[in-house]
Formats: C-alpha cells, structure tokens, sequence
C-alpha cells in the first residue's frame, strides 16, 4: 500500500546532515540537528528538570522548618511546633501555609484548567476539519474529550479545596496552635 502512494517517509532513514542529501531533503535543517543532537539528549532533559523542579524544592523546603523534634524526660523524644514558627503571631507558618496552598494546590488546579480548556478547543477544531470517515472519528474524540473532562473535574474537586483551606488555614493557624 506504501509503494501505492510513494509513501517511502517511514521506510527511508532521514538523510545525515550536512550531506548533498540533506540539502535536498523537505525535512529542515533544524530538526534533523537541534532536535536530534539536542532536545533528545539526556543532558538536555537533565537541565529541563532541573528547572522545572527546583522552584518546588526551594518552596517545600521552607515546610522542614515549621515543626521541631523536642526531648523531655518526661514524654521523650516527640514532634513539636518550632521555636520560628512562633515568632511575630506565628508569621512564618502562615506565610508557608499560604504559599504551599497557593504553589501546589491552586496553581495546579488553574494551569490544568488551561491546558485542558487549549486541548479541548484543539479538539474540537480537529474534529470540525476533519472531512472523512466522520461517525469513527466523532465517537472516538467524544469518547477522549469526556475522559479529559472527567480527569480535569476529578483533580480539580479533589485539589482546589485543600488549597483553599491550606490558605485559610494560613490565616487561622494562630487558634490551630492554641
């Protein structure tokens, strides 16, 4: 069926670059180089991560700091609110609690709303161009856009409320204490 269409995209390697086949070639020099040698490579996923996940290494460390271990003869070695997390009407602890409510919960929720709003909209365009074999693929995008409804509802009902009162809390956490 290939050879019916000259289709030979998937039989035949893409050419080296820098090669007279290359210059010939309709794939662009920028694929074949950067995304070959460059995005594909581990040090390049490394350094994506890296970026990616030290905004929540820095934010979650300043959780470490909010309770302490204590030791009395007494009750022995137990888990305790810490002495800075008292200070100035316990400012530090509201001040984590709001920013890990807000970083990890409400941020979250709203970036995932966006994306899944631009990937259903993607969707639907997708849908109202394609011009064959319409009722297979009607069913097939409705069943996958109601999947992503159904997660993004999911996540959102479970999530939202715990960043809500994690920022709430941040402000009532003087009468948690007492």
């Amino acid at each position: 069926m290939a050879s019916e269409y000259n289709c030979t995209q998937f039989t035949e390697p893409f050419p080296e670059p820098g090669t007279d086949e290359a210059s010939n070639s309709t794939v662009p020099w920028f694929i074949t180089t950067v995304v070959k040698d460059r995005w594909q490579s581990p040090k390049y996923a490394l350094r994506v991560a890296c970026v990616l996940c030290s905004p929540v290494f820095i934010i979650a460390t300043f959780v470490l700091f909010i309770n302490a271990v204590k030791e009395t003869e007494e009750d022995g070695i137990y888990l305790d609110i810490s002495d800075l997390s008292v200070l100035n009407e316990c400012l530090y602890i509201k001040l984590t609690l709001m920013a890990s409510g807000f970083c990890f919960k409400i941020l979250p929720c709203v970036s995932m709303l966006m994306f899944s709003v631009f990937l259903l909209r993607q969707i639907d365009k997708g849908k109202q161009s394609s011009t064959h074999n319409r009722s297979d693929k009607k069913e097939k995008i409705d069943r996958s856009s109601r999947f992503i409804q159904f997660v993004l509802v999911v996540f959102l009902v479970t999530e939202s409320p715990q960043g809500v009162f994690s920022i709430i809390g941040g402000f009532a956490i003087i009468d948690y204490i007492k």
